[in-house]
């Protein structure tokens, strides 16, 4: 049977010790909020109408930073004059569709916007796309009117998928995940559990969601 023989404890070891425990409990306080997404940064979420605010044909975008608008190509291509951007604070702004900056080989879309008063800047993930990476998106189903948070995995590497847009074009360099999208939701920010940007969200293929990776969102950024 152990008996606990207090002469055999070093004093010396003992401020170690308390380190050590306090690291620990550190350490296990922070992976409990990083498996929880409620610090998500909703504010940065849009809701998109196309040509109308009564229309029905919605998408989701998100700012970026100051003044500089991202959604899906797709959306942008599905209006004929206009888009309505509505804030997260119920404000609105009208940006005609010949101001969006579109990607040729992406289904990604830019604005330079004016009325983008909430949310913060977000960063790209620098930890990469790895299989199993948990990660969450924000955005707007078209017929619902309230905002969905929905978490998953990363679940397959960065590839071309062979699947077509809405224009009929590939889906080049996106990744698959088990995160739950529907329509209205393409054009959504996907982050990983530090709240940094890993893609956006575009479609969906049977059970699985496509995701533009952040490699292709730099390019696209950076061009």
């Amino acid at each position: 049977m152990f008996e606990w023989e207090p002469s055999k404890i070093n004093l010396k070891d003992l401020p170690w010790a308390l380190i050590v425990g306090v690291v620990f409990i550190i350490y296990f306080m922070v992976g409990i909020n990083m498996a929880d997404p409620t610090t998500a940064p909703i504010s940065n979420v849009v809701r998109i109408y196309v040509d109308s605010i009564d229309s029905n044909r919605c998408g989701t975008g998100f700012i970026l930073g100051k003044g500089r608008l991202i959604t899906a190509k797709h959306i942008v291509l599905a209006a004929e004059k206009q888009l309505i951007i509505k804030y997260s604070n119920g404000v609105v702004e009208k940006i005609k569709k010949e101001k969006f900056r579109i990607s040729e080989k992406y289904d990604l879309a830019e604005a330079k916007t004016k009325k983008d008063k909430v949310g913060k800047k977000l960063e790209l993930s620098d930890s990469g796309h790895y299989i199993g990476k948990r990660i969450y998106t924000v955005g707007y189903p078209a017929d619902w009117g309230i905002l969905w948070v929905t978490v998953g995995v990363v679940s397959s590497e960065v590839i071309d998928f062979p699947i077509r847009n809405p224009q009929n074009s590939m889906l080049i360099k996106v990744f698959l995940s088990d995160v739950d999208i529907i329509s209205g939701n393409s054009g959504s920010p996907v982050l990983d559990y530090r709240d940094k940007l890993v893609g956006v969200a575009i479609a969906t293929y049977r059970c699985a969601t496509a995701i533009v990776s952040t490699g292709a969102l730099k390019e696209f950024l950076d061009d």
